[in-house]
């Protein structure tokens, strides 16, 4: 169990959606007085006392709209060094909490819409998409402005990635981080992990990748690649990276194979395998996980930067 929390804060509150101000502006403001949270602003003459006094006043001022009171409920249970994941520009940011929530009615406040707030230590840069966990960019779908990511795994990389970008090591549990099989593709996006099995074919098994064929019009299979030997056989390659099965009886792979030379390859994250035995028969072969995990790190050179960013070093 993680002793630190995880959240994601959505910065776009009422005057960036109604063309006010522009999101860089809020994300700004926020970051020059170092707070994230949320609008919602009371009534005049209606400043909160404490925390149970602004749930008292968002159920007043808000009662058919449950967002203010989830925000302040967030907010409220935020504690001193929890990470919040933001985003503007392109670009994601830790923030490591300072103290809970406060409510905040200054001109600036009004401004910017910034009334629910918490305080937090810095605005720690980590990087564009192609660097942040799949787990953390889905967080960004959900409308709520604020909430928890749950996720062990996902709390030991933030607080990885906040001491390695901050050289601090506040977090002195996340100094030997590292990723196994059991937790790996809980990261990688679908693209990387086509490029993955990709790389790990062409690097282990001698393939060269035919760039032009990762078409959406072939779905049996991602790409192709080819192998300058004997037969200068091709290899058509299927990844699914959910809970989906392989059969590698399947008519359309046989068909792939049918001049007894080429090769089809198969690999799924969570989905079963079936048909594995019959499958090599017909050139037909399954990649497992421990494969794939294997030669990211006996390769770490050649993979995507942001997973060898995750990389016991």
């Amino acid at each position: 169990m993680c002793d630190v929390t995880i959240y994601r804060n959505n910065l776009k509150t009422s005057p960036v959606k109604n063309g006010h101000i522009s999101r860089e502006d809020l994300f700004n403001h926020c970051n020059e007085k170092l707070i994230i949270g949320g609008g919602w602003g009371f009534s005049k003459g209606k400043e909160p006392k404490n925390y149970q006094d602004a749930i008292n006043i968002a159920k007043e001022e808000f009662p058919k709209n449950t967002g203010c009171k989830k925000l302040i409920n967030a907010l409220s249970e935020m504690k001193e060094n929890d990470l919040v994941w933001t985003r503007c520009g392109g670009n994601y940011y830790l923030c490591r909490v300072k103290s809970g929530w406060e409510y905040c009615s200054s001109e600036q406040a009004n401004e910017f819409d910034m009334h629910q707030i918490a305080k937090v230590y810095d605005y720690v840069k980590i990087g564009a998409e192609d660097k942040i966990p799949t787990k953390v960019l889905n967080s960004f779908r959900s409308p709520l402005t604020l909430q928890k990511i749950d996720s062990d795994i996902i709390c030991k990389l933030s607080k990885h990635l906040y001491n390695k970008k901050t050289n601090e090591y506040i977090y002195k549990d996340a100094r030997n981080f590292e990723i196994g099989e059991e937790t790996f593709f809980e990261f990688v996006h679908p693209k990387e992990m086509e490029c993955l099995v990709a790389l790990y074919l062409q690097k282990e098994k001698g393939y060269l990748l035919y760039s032009d064929t990762n078409r959406k019009s072939t779905p049996v299979y991602e790409y192709v690649l080819v192998k300058e030997d004997e037969d200068n056989h091709l290899a058509y390659v299927q990844v699914k990276t959910g809970d989906e099965s392989l059969d590698a009886t399947k008519t359309d792979y046989k068909e792939l194979t049918k001049n007894k030379q080429d090769k089809v390859y198969l690999f799924t994250v969570d989905g079963s395998h079936y048909g594995e035995v019959e499958g090599k028969q017909n050139n037909i072969f399954f990649i497992s996980k421990k494969e794939i995990v294997e030669f990211v790190y006996k390769y770490p050179r050649i993979i995507p930067e942001k997973i060898r960013d995750w990389l016991k070093k």
